[in-house]
């Protein structure tokens, strides 16, 4: 009873009993999520717990199935993931957002142990990380966005910091029970949302309204590991449906 932590032990007494010996393999290919931040990730892998029921040592790496970043005004796809359990259960995390801003390709990098993550960014061709910013939020230079749009950067570097709680839109989706929830705004001040929800655990559907009224519908049936299904439905009536193939290497 005092291993399980049921009751408490007298200082100084050692547990009755001696330690096991552990030697145990989980299997999970899916179905590991990590999240908070604007951070939305899917993992899957395998764990091995080692050691003794006393003092046990994990090791184990939980690798990228899907997954995203919000940022306000976008949401950016994880382009790789792990997570690393290297003898503690705080694992080491590296995540990795690459984003099209116009002319220059944006990396968002988080890494480190889960609860001191470092955020760096990186960029082709190399800017200042303000210009970076101003370049991945708004398509533009720092030298030419506004005072609000300036205050919405700093918003971002603080939330990717981890210094900033969630946000509008981020209270919005919880509280409407959506799996996806976004608002987009293009360098002239277009905006468009989009709002998404699994409606089981292979099917998912979106609606995405423009500023101009325009709206889309968007299902996706996903038949397996590589197969996917989907359609869409426009304002207008135009409809189409695809099948995808996607696969790892």
């Amino acid at each position: 009873m005092p291993r399980a932590g049921l009751v408490s032990a007298p200082s100084g007494a050692k547990p009755e009993g001696r330690p096991f010996g552990l030697d145990i393999t989980v299997n999970a290919p899916a179905r590991i999520f990590l999240g908070g931040q604007g951070l939305d990730a899917e993992l899957g892998g395998a764990l091995k717990l080692q050691g003794t029921t006393a003092d046990v040592v994990p090791e184990g790496e939980f690798n990228l199935i899907r997954g995203w970043l919000d940022i306000p005004g976008r949401r950016l796809p994880l382009s790789e993931g792990m997570a690393r359990l290297q003898g503690h259960f705080v694992p080491f995390l590296r995540l990795v957002v690459t984003a099209d801003a116009g002319d220059v390709t944006v990396n968002v990098i988080l890494n480190g142990r889960a609860d001191d993550l470092e955020v760096t960014f990186a960029s082709q061709p190399e800017l200042p990380e303000e210009e970076l910013l101003a370049q991945l939020l708004f398509g533009r230079s720092i030298t030419r966005i506004s005072p609000v749009q300036a205050a919405h950067m700093a918003d971002t570097a603080s939330r990717l910091a981890g210094r900033g709680g969630s946000g509008v839109i981020e209270r919005l989706r919880r509280n409407f029970g959506l799996d996806d929830l976004n608002v987009e705004s293009g360098a002239e001040g277009e905006t468009s949302l989009r709002a998404g929800k699994f409606l089981s655990e292979r099917l998912y559907t979106a609606i995405e309204v423009g500023s101009d009224g325009v709206t889309d519908i968007n299902l996706n049936l996903d038949l397996g590991r590589s197969v996917t299904v989907k359609g869409e439905v426009g304002a207008q009536g135009d409809t189409s449906v695809g099948v995808f193939f996607e696969r790892d290497y």
